[in-house]
């Protein structure tokens, strides 16, 4: 159920040589253009990205996403569809109510206190203009639940395009296990721990190394 989008498939059978680099929800997202066109793709990235969260993580986690996703394992796509719109309701609908500084607070009240400090006021003034656009529909977020956790359609030791998956030891979103799942299963990847670092730091503080070693994969005149 993960794959690239219509222009993304448009770009990687082109004749374009590209690196991907795909953060959180996008790291399965990164991997299947790698796999689906490791002619085109020069090096893949992944920073926090999420695994094949059922088969990560332990028993019990998220049960309601589970129950959706049972739905979704019976046939009834459109029906964990709802399901799955029914928590995003639950989660959001009540703190997009909120002024933003407030909303902020509650966005962030699970970041542990190393990390807010990413979150400063300018940061926070653009954060929450993008919650609020990207949550208009909740149809972006119920489309991506969906994937991350049914049977991903990807093989992973098919990418053959080098690698680096990129997580924090204090990750809570999306522990450092996703990355060490998903490295077993890639022979071209490379798995790098930041210490001390949460979900955003791990992303927010080290973009110029992550784009410059993605860069430096790619063959010289590419």
């Amino acid at each position: 159920m993960v794959g690239p989008s219509a222009s993304w498939r448009a770009v990687i059978r082109g004749g374009v040589r590209v690196i991907v680099l795909g953060v959180s929800g996008g790291g399965p997202y990164s991997l299947a253009c790698g796999a689906l066109a490791p002619e085109r793709v020069a090096a893949v990235g992944v920073a926090a990205g999420i695994g094949a969260w059922r088969l990560v993580d332990p028993p019990g986690t998220n049960p309601e996403d589970r129950v959706a996703l049972r739905l979704a394992d019976a046939g009834d796509v459109e029906g964990a569809l709802a399901a799955f719109k029914r928590l995003a309701t639950q989660e959001y609908a009540s703190m997009l109510r909120l002024d933003d500084d407030t909303m902020m607070d509650e966005f962030t009240r699970s970041v542990p206190e190393r990390e807010r400090a990413v979150f400063s006021p300018h940061i926070r003034h653009l954060w929450a203009a993008d919650v609020r656009e990207a949550l208009m529909s909740y149809d972006g977020y119920i489309r991506d639940n969906l994937p991350w956790g049914g049977d991903w359609d990807l093989d992973l030791a098919a990418l053959e395009s080098p690698t680096w998956l990129w997580y924090g030891d204090e990750d809570r979103l999306v522990p450092a296990d996703h990355g060490r799942w998903l490295h077993q299963r890639m022979a071209s990847s490379t798995r790098v721990i930041r210490p001390g670092c949460g979900h955003g730091r791990v992303v927010f503080l080290f973009w110029e190394d992550m784009l410059t070693t993605l860069r430096r994969a790619v063959p010289a005149g590419v």
